[in-house]
């Protein structure tokens, strides 16, 4: 069992931490599709689509 203070974390590491996995992200998904990054994407949100596609 684990005491109190083994569970916190650092703000400092847990952000550097979501930034790394993010790059790490970006990176696998750019060599895995084979196409360069464009930093100019718009992501959609699915949502919005379902709700602007006919039916």
């Amino acid at each position: 069992m684990q005491n109190g203070k083994s569970l916190k974390v650092n703000p400092y590491f847990l952000i550097l931490n979501s930034v790394s996995n993010k790059l790490l992200r970006t990176g696998y998904g750019v060599i895995q599709s084979g196409r360069p990054l464009n930093m100019n994407h718009i992501a959609v949100i699915p949502e919005k689509w379902w709700a602007n596609s006919p039916d």
